[in-house]
């Protein structure tokens, strides 16, 4: 995950976190739903590089871009 929707995200969920303070739990739904998404995109990154940094896979890919 790229550092900038992580900071995003983080920034989304203080925000929210804030909102909840001052005008109550309704929000809680949102707060939910992004670190879900925080969450999700983190395992995702997670998983790419466990594949992407073993050598069996790296040797057998060959970018079309550098062609």
């Amino acid at each position: 995950m790229d550092n900038l929707a992580e900071t995003e995200l983080n920034g989304g969920i203080r925000s929210l976190a804030r909102i909840i303070v001052r005008y109550g739990e309704a929000y809680w739904p949102l707060l939910e739903r992004l670190e879900e998404e925080l969450h999700i995109r983190k395992a995702r990154a997670a998983r790419l590089k466990q594949y992407a940094d073993r050598p069996e896979f790296s040797r057998r890919f060959r970018s079309p871009l550098t062609d």
